[in-house]
């Protein structure tokens, strides 16, 4: 009997033992209060260069009074980060760096900024005037408040933060994690990068490439839907969602009025307008001349052919891809792109 009693009494404290901590929880009431997430990284695009210039004004201006760099001498500073670094403080108008310079500490610059080619910053480069960076430099990170120009070939590791006079980026730059700029941003061709954001976002002008000859089959000219593919005809004008199972193709010079969702790839050939968002779960391919009012947001990659442009002024659009995003020349994106991998073409 006493054998029954212990079972039974071993069958009931492991049923109960996974209500334990709940019952306890409504007595002591030791979780009540709402977790606290900061979402601020999440939400601006300048979060890297408003938390380092946040900590690097601490540093330098302690009592927090006055943080005029007027106040500063120029000499090296040590001021505490994450650790304590040191910092050259620049307080000349303007300043340069030679080529091949090489520079192990944060640079604060009070004006204008000016570094010879292939140069070398192991820290963090913050400039108050305008920064023009030469060719095959490497940056770890920068923040520059009044323009930033990187020459063809520069690098940066980690993040670029812009403010007024816009970000201009030559040739085959390396624009690291995340480049933001208020203003336009500006790439030219053979950039990389992952995330950007900027008003706009342009990619560097170029003459459009030849278009081949319209096909000229039943696809050009009917709504066509197989197992495999739905197209929706060339000059078309549709004022409904758009939702698709099978390979999307909208053919040249059609009009959306509307979203489209495709369960699959998703293209739009040369001129299609589309007002309102495309999401997809494979690629999006936008052909020549193509203008999307929307958000583009993709699982597979993102191509934006040349000329066309995504959002319009003064709305700030985003074109999203869990894979990569090939820009071709001229084309205008209004706001955010992010990625595994971005490319700009050759030009």
């Amino acid at each position: 009997m006493a054998f029954y009693l212990l079972l039974a009494g071993l069958a009931i404290t492991v049923f109960a033992a996974p209500f334990v901590p709940g019952w306890l929880e409504l007595y002591r009431r030791r979780d009540s209060q709402p977790l606290h997430i900061n979402m601020e990284h999440s939400s601006s695009p300048f979060f890297f260069g408003d938390s380092f210039g946040a900590l690097l004004r601490r540093g330098l201006f302690p009592d927090g009074s006055n943080e005029n760099p007027a106040g500063l001498e120029q000499k090296e500073y040590t001021i505490k980060v994450s650790r304590p670094e040191k910092v050259s403080v620049i307080t000349a108008p303007t300043w340069s760096f030679a080529p091949f310079s090489r520079v192990k500490h944060i640079v604060y610059a009070a004006g204008d900024l000016e570094v010879g080619e292939q140069s070398s910053f192991a820290k963090e480069l913050v400039t108050e005037g305008r920064a023009r960076v030469g060719g095959r430099t490497r940056l770890r990170a920068a923040l520059c408040r009044k323009g930033l120009e990187l020459e063809e070939g520069a690098s940066v590791a980690r993040w670029l933060d812009v403010r007024e006079g816009g970000l201009t980026a030559g040739a085959n730059c390396r624009l690291g994690r995340s480049a933001s700029s208020a203003g336009p941003l500006n790439l030219g061709p053979g950039c990389a990068f992952s995330k950007l954001y900027g008003l706009p976002i342009r990619t560097f002008a170029a003459p459009p490439p030849a278009s081949p000859p319209a096909e000229g089959n039943i696809r050009e000219k009917a709504l066509v839907a197989t197992a495999l593919l739905f197209s929706i005809p060339a000059g078309a004008v549709l004022r409904n969602n758009v939702l698709s199972t099978q390979e999307l193709k909208i053919c040249s010079g059609a009009e959306v009025h509307g979203d489209i969702k495709g369960l699959r790839g998703v293209e739009l050939e040369d001129g299609v307008t589309v007002h309102g968002t495309i999401v997809a779960d494979g690629a999006v391919v936008l052909g020549a001349n193509c203008r999307v009012n929307g958000n583009i947001f993709a699982q597979g990659g993102v191509r934006l052919g040349h000329g066309c442009v995504v959002g319009e002024e003064g709305h700030v659009k985003s074109v999203i891809s869990r894979s990569t995003v090939r820009l071709e020349a001229g084309t205008i994106v209004h706001g955010h792109i992010a990625c595994e991998k971005g490319t700009v073409a050759e030009a």
